[in-house]
Order: C-alpha cells, then structure tokens, then sequence
C-alpha cells in the first residue's frame, strides 16, 4: 500500500510537470500564427529588395561597360570620322571590333555591344562590322520598329536611356544606350547600345520566387514593363504613377484580394512590385495550426506514456541507487549489513579516492605554476604579485630580465626518437637547477620550459648595477659545466631588462628575436643589447644586378659567381644584421630568377628549394654554396638550350620560306610541311611554337588572309581570291576570312 502511494505521487508530480510546457505551448501557438504572416511578409519584401539590389547591380554592370567603351581612345576617334569610314579607317573599326568582343562580360544577359556612328549610318558590334542597314536587318528588322525609327532612334543623345524592342527572333530585348557627344556639335557623333536578354532577367527572377502563385513585375518611367514574371495579367491593372513605395498594400487585382509591395530602384527610374494573393499566406496559417494541433495532442500522448515510465522507474530511488554504486564497485554486502550501512561504506570510500586525487592535484602544482609563467611570457597574465605568489611564483618588484637556453640536440637525429625526447628532458633539467642553483641566492629567479626551450625569468631589484656581467659569467660557468661533464651545448640567449610584470613579455620578445642570430653569429652567448643597434647596410645597386643577370644571360657560372661574391663580400661583415641577410638573400634570389626568365628558362623557379636559401637555420657560408650550386645548375641549362635554339630557329625560318612559296596549295597543311622536312608533325609544331610565339597553323592563316587582301584590293573577285589563297571553296573563304578581318570579302571591295 506504501509502494501504491509513493507511486501515484510520483505520476501525479510527472503529469503536472508536464502540463506546465503544454499550457505554454498552447499560449505560443495563438502567438506563432501573428509571428509567422508578419515573418512570410517580412522574406517577402526581403525577397523584393533582393531582387531590386541584384537587378540594380547588374544595371550598374551594364552602365560601367558601355563607360569604358566611350572612353576609349579608338571609338572616340572613330567617331569623329565624317560622311564615310575610308580604306585607312578599317583597320581602325577591326581594333573596335577587337576590343568589344574583348569585353569581359558576366553570364549571360547582355546578348551584344554595338556602336552607332551618327555620321557614317555604321555600326561596330560584337557580331561584325557592317552598315546600319545591314545591322537592323539581321538583328533588328520587324513590323513593331522599322528602319527609320530605329535610324532615329540611334541618331538622338542619350544617357542610360533604355528602349525595349523586339529582336529578329520576336524576342523582346532591352537596348541601353549612351551617347558619346562630340564638344563642337549640337548632336551625338555615335551611340553606345548594349543588348540586353530580358529573359535572362525573368529567369532571374523566378530563381527568387518562394512560391509559384506570387508575381513580379519591374516597370520604367515610361509605363513599360521592363520584365514580368508570372504578372502578364496584371499589366493593365497597375500604373507606373500610382506605384507608390512602400510595404504591404491591400488591392482587389484579378479577382481576389492581393497583397502588393513596392520598392524603388536606387540608380534609375524603376521600380520593383510584388502582388501575393492573401490565400498563399491563409494556407501556410491553416498548415501551421494543423500541424502544431497536431504535435500538441502527440506531446500530451508521449507525455503521459513517459510520466508513467519515470514514475515506475523510481519508484524506489533506494534500489537505483544501489544499483548504480553496484555498477562501478564490486564489493558485495557483508553480513548483517543493510542497504544504508553499505551505501554509507560505499560513500567512506568515494570520499578517501577524492582525498587521494587532492593529493595528485597538489603534487602537479608545478603543472599550474608553469601555466602562470607561460601567461607571463605571453602577456596573457592580468593580475598581481599576489595572485602568483598563490600559486608558488616568487617574483619581485623592479625590472625583468629573460635567458633562453637552447639545447643541442644535432646527435640525437641519428639516435632514436624516443631516446631523443628522454635526453632533451634530462638537459633542460641539469641547466635549470645548475643555473638556478647559481643566481638564486642573488636574484629571484624562475625557469619554464617553452616547447625545446628552458626560459629563465630573473627578477632585478631597482638600483642593482653590474648584474649584465654577473649574469653573462653564470651563464658561461653552467655552458663550461654541461660541455664538460655532461658533453652537450647550451646556447643562451639574453634580452634586455624591461621594467613591471608586463616587462616579463617585453623583454621575452626580444629574446625570441635573437633566434635570428644563432646561425649569423655562431657563438654561444647572445645579448640583445649587442645587436639592437646593428644598422641595415645594404647598397645593391641596379648596375651590380644587370651584371649578374647579364652573366647568367649568356651562360656564364664563372662570371657570375664571381659578381655575387663581390656583392656578399661587400655587405656581409660582424656587425651586420638580420635583416640585411634576409634583405641581401632576397635580392639575389631575385636578380638569379631574373636572369633565367631574361635567358628563357622561367621554369627554373619550379626546381629550386627556396627553404635551402631563406632557413634561419641556414649559416651564411652554406647559403653562399647553396646559391653557387644554383647558379651553376641555370648557366648550365641555359647554355644547353641556348645550342638547341639555334639549331631550332634554323628550322624555323626553312619552314616560314616552304610555305610562302607553297601557300596557294589548298593541301598544305601541317603535315604535308612536316613530310617535306622529313620530321613529326607535332614535333614540327612544337619547335615552330617555342622559337616564334605562335602556332603553325596560325601562321598558315594569317599568311593566307593577309595575300587575300592584297588581292582583293586588286580587283581579284572573290572566286579567284579563294583560288590563289589556297581554298577549294568561295564560302570556307568567306568564312573564314570574316573570322580572321572582322568583315566579309564583299564588304572589303565595297569600302575599297
């Protein structure tokens, strides 16, 4: 009857528990519904200033393209060309042509970039180059916009004015235009149009769309609808002078109440709307509140399925609870023990184990006091000397003075790891207590090992003099006592003293910066204060440089070799410093990769081990061997090229004569050229690649297409042009000739 009670309290308890979040839940859910159509209006107009920022930016993108066009040189000069482009303006308008089709151009919206030139009735565009007449023909002709108009048009000033108009293919395109103005006339001399694809922009837009029923539309000043995406219908119902800007507006538009939003464009007359029908936000309400219904009847039901289960669960908290200490100890009840006694037995003993883990957690105080001094070192230490002494750290007031000592350990590489590790341990422990063992009885003294290295903090007391020499002779005392007993080297290196607790870090920068000057100066005491003043001295003149990389130019080791070590000689002495080796290394460096890519051997850079130059752990004298080697190894290899490229050029300018003699072949080929001189193909169109810069093949066509021209010029027809330029056809002719010119033979003649 006991266990019955205990049992339904404790059900009872879970069940009231549980109805606490229920009651809260349900208060939320009237709340959620506000919340959630104020969050779909709130990605709703998020979405519709998306849509204006992105539209607006590639506006921009268009308008900084047609800039650039005015403002280069040849299209301004081509306009100022009067009653007709003459014989010697058309390789003027193929540049024109050349640059437009340069122009780096982001997907896929701008379909072309063309220029009108009001006094010539010409037009240059990605496409070709042709008259005006042409131009509308092929691209523009159609019932909506005839010749004269689109004439009109393209002869007024304009200044980011947008014209829609259907193209050749009845799809509608977005012409933005910009006049290049000349300062003598009352008109525009040529006209910048950029084509843009409006379906790229409806496309953009329904990548933005979150629901399928929801439009926008994008209108101009004008009343034009510059891209609609699924608001056809509702172009006659909106005006562009009743689109006022702001968040949601309550309109009845075909037939049912919408919400419509309206955002300006921020760099041109547009502006931007979205019509939502009300039933889309009615819908996502009637989901929510299902499924929240939903998930409160199926919380109430596992709610009470899980009250149940705790409530048996612990029903008898003294039975769980022996089975979890039974679960981690294995000592069984003793007789005539109850289940309190060995419970408490049980407790006795967690309690010794926790006394036992203090005394562990005392022992690796020293753990603790090395953090302290690594915070000290690195600055990260923002209390007082109090709080250190707290924890076993006895520093005084006054100035602070840091040592490194860096064990050498070059023997133990040939030794295993493990042993490695072991003996540097062994070290760091024989220098700290010998060197502590020396000074503490003068100063307070500190060590903390720091990765490889041990690092002693000495604490000088204001008013102290002499302690620099004191220090330096200890030092040298602990180096002369572990090379003679203990037969290894520590080199010490010593900052200067900085004065407070934050002086600690100071003068332990500066320690670290003398790591520089192991190798440089090769001793094994190193002060700060005798390479603080070292001056940067480094004259490398551009007359030494040319020298070297004339030497390494024409292959000559010797010579050059012998400038760098002029250079090294000159600047490398005892008082120099770190930063005129490293300024002086990457110099040299640089004037040794200048002269292989003067030579021709710019791949050299890929071979070389840049580490064997610029390590600090490199000495000068290896550096020096390192560089020699390297210059050897370049001249080498330049001279070698050097006597292949000679007989390569040969080969080439024999190849050149072949086919200007045979170019009216319409079977010369590459092969064909490579069988007459007894060779590979591809290895004939490799040497001709290296040694001119250019591809065979390429240099076939433009041999072709430049006699071409000449004959056309000529009077040839086009038939016999074909004929003497090597081609079996008219049309491959034309075609080509119109990729390689920038206009048709026909066009050639006529301007000629």
């Amino acid at each position: 009857m006991k266990k019955s009670r205990i049992y339904i309290r404790m059900l009872l308890g879970y069940i009231g528990i549980l109805a606490i979040p229920i009651l809260i839940g349900t208060v939320l859910y009237t709340y959620t519904l506000a919340v959630t159509r104020r969050q779909g209006e709130k990605m709703n107009l998020g979405m519709l200033e998306m849509v204006r920022d992105e539209m607006d930016q590639r506006v921009d993108e268009i308008g900084r393209t047609a800039q650039r066009v005015a403002w280069d040189f040849e299209v301004q000069k081509a306009s100022n060309v009067k009653g007709q482009f003459g014989e010697e303006d058309q390789m003027l308008l193929y540049r024109i042509y050349r640059s437009l089709n340069n122009i780096n151009i982001s997907e896929s919206l701008i379909q072309d970039v063309f220029i009108y030139f009001n006094n010539t009735q010409y037009v240059v565009s990605m496409n070709g180059n042709m008259d005006a007449s042409l131009f509308y023909d092929l691209y523009y002709a159609g019932p909506e916009v005839s010749f004269e108009s689109f004439r009109d048009y393209m002869g007024e000033i304009h200044f980011q004015d947008i014209w829609m108009i259907p193209n050749k293919r009845n799809i509608s395109t977005m012409l933005y235009s910009m006049t290049i103005l000349n300062l003598g006339s009352y008109g525009g001399d040529a006209t910048i149009v950029i084509a843009v694809n409006t379906q790229a922009f409806q496309t953009l837009l329904d990548s933005m769309k979150w629901n399928e029923d929801m439009n926008i539309l994008i209108f101009n000043e004008s009343g034009d609808v510059m891209t609609s995406k699924g608001g056809d219908d509702l172009v006659t119902q909106l005006k562009y002078e009743e689109l006022e800007e702001g968040d949601y507006q309550k309109r009845e538009l075909l037939g049912e109440s919408c919400a419509m939003a309206v955002r300006n464009s921020g760099n041109s007359d547009w502006k931007y709307v979205t019509v939502i029908p009300e039933r889309i936000f009615e819908n996502m309400l009637i989901r929510i509140r299902n499924y929240s219904l939903l998930g409160l009847f199926a919380c109430i039901l596992l709610g009470f399925f899980i009250s149940r289960y705790f409530a048996l669960k612990h029903y008898n908290p003294i039975k769980n609870l022996m089975e979890t200490f039974k679960g981690h100890v294995k000592q069984p009840m003793d007789q005539g023990e109850d289940e309190f006694q060995w419970l408490k037995r049980q407790a006795e003993l967690f309690f010794m184990e926790k006394m036992d883990l203090d005394r562990i957690l005392h022992d690796n105080q020293k753990s603790l006091k090395n953090y302290y001094l690594y915070q000290l070192l690195e600055a990260s230490f923002h209390g007082t000397l109090e709080e250190l002494q707290d924890h076993n750290i006895d520093l005084g007031e006054g100035g602070f003075l840091t040592v490194i000592f860096q064990i050498n350990s070059e023997k133990e590489a040939e030794q295993s790891q493990e042993r490695s590790v072991l003996e540097m341990e062994l070290r760091r422990f024989i220098v700290n207590n010998i060197f502590k063992e020396l000074l503490e009885e003068y100063f307070k003294v500190e060590m903390v090992e720091v990765g490889q290295d041990l690092i002693a903090i000495i604490n000088i007391p204001e008013g102290v003099m002499g302690y620099d020499e004191f220090i330096r002779k200890n030092i040298e005392q602990v180096q002369q006592m572990t090379e003679r007993k203990f037969d290894f080297q520590a080199i010490a290196l010593v900052g200067d003293i900085c004065q407070g607790l934050y002086g600690i870090h100071t003068s332990y920068v500066h320690t670290r910066e003398l790591t520089e000057y192991v190798q440089l100066l090769e001793e094994d005491v190193i002060a700060y204060e005798e390479v603080k003043n070292r001056q940067v001295r480094c004259e490398y003149s551009i007359e030494a440089e040319h020298k070297i990389i004339n030497a390494v130019k024409a292959g000559d080791a010797s010579l050059a070799k012998e400038y760098m070590e002029q250079e090294l000689n000159k600047h490398i002495s005892q008082d120099i410093s770190v930063e005129t080796v490293r300024y002086l290394t990457f110099e040299l460096m640089g004037t040794l990769l200048k002269g292989a890519e003067a030579a021709g051997s710019g791949r050299f850079a890929q071979t070389l081990d840049f580490g064997q130059f610029f390590s600090r752990r490199v000495s000068i004298e290896e550096m020096k061997r390192n560089f020699f080697g390297a210059v050897d190894t370049l001249c080498e290899e330049i001279a070698r090229e050097q006597r292949e490229n000679e007989q390569d050029n040969s080969l080439s300018r024999r190849v050149e004569d072949y086919i200007e003699k045979n170019f009216s072949d319409p079977d010369l080929n590459i092969s064909i050229t490579a069988q007459y001189f007894d060779i590979t193909p591809s290895y004939l169109s490799s040497v001709y690649k290296k040694q001119t810069g250019r591809s065979l093949l390429d240099y076939i066509t433009t041999l072709r297409m430049n006699r071409a021209e000449e004959l056309l010029r000529q009077d040839y027809s086009v038939l016999e042009v074909a004929s003497m330029t090597g081609f079996r056809d008219s049309n491959t002719f034309i075609r080509r000739f119109k990729k390689k010119k920038g206009i048709t033979p026909g066009q050639l003649k006529k301007n000629t």
